[in-house]
């Protein structure tokens, strides 16, 4: 599935879905705004995104470290129910909860956990990405 994308501008905006199933099992999804990031090992979501869907950011299952203009920061693994994003899913799925700083115009970015074992084509000329 071939997604178009505005290759005016510095960041690759996608539009990303995460589900959390709720204690009287109804799941509820939340829409998020994700920057395309080659060069993070992880993703990241926002921790008031995470929240407000449901999840408890004190059941943390790991922590990773990563490094910001601030220095080095421990963020916990938050693992989601399901992440959707480029017409692929994965369940289960170990995100990093951190909040970006407040300039910045998205909830997060998908980082190559998500798309490993994949073909990522981002064509530039088209202005479209494709993850197969």
């Amino acid at each position: 599935m071939k997604i178009p994308f505005d290759s005016k501008y510095g960041l690759i905006h996608l539009t990303a879905k995460i589900s959390h199933r709720k204690g009287n099992g109804k799941i509820k999804d939340i829409v998020l705004n994700l920057a395309l990031d080659t060069g993070a090992t992880g993703t990241v979501i926002s921790r008031k995104r995470l929240v407000a869907i449901g999840y408890d950011l004190n059941d943390f299952e790991d922590e990773m470290y990563i490094t910001t203009g601030s220095g080095l920061i421990s963020v916990p693994k938050i693992r989601v129910e399901k992440l959707s994003v480029l017409g692929k899913e994965k369940s289960d799925f170990l995100v990093n909860a951190h909040d970006l700083p407040p300039t910045a115009s998205v909830d997060g970015v998908l980082g190559l956990d998500f798309l490993r074992g994949n073909i990522l084509t981002i064509d530039f000329v088209q202005s479209e990405i494709e993850l197969n």
